[in-house]
């Protein structure tokens, strides 16, 4: 059984996209400081700079503020 994946307390914002096997998004957020994602998914993105993360879910026709 694989072992949760963590994003746990960063130090800054930190951003994360879960795509599946065929590189759809299945979800995405933010992690921030006092916060911990923990996912099973196998394939998660990280980014620490906020309009590269932007530019990633746009170019999968998503729009985010």
């Amino acid at each position: 059984m694989k072992e949760m994946d963590k994003i746990k307390n960063p130090n800054v914002d930190t951003y994360w996209i879960i795509l599946d096997e065929d590189d759809k998004v299945l979800s995405y957020g933010v992690v921030n400081p006092i916060q911990v994602l923990s996912t099973k998914e196998t394939k998660i993105e990280i980014y620490l700079d906020k309009k590269e993360w932007k530019k990633v879910l746009e170019s999968h026709k998503i729009e985010v503020d």
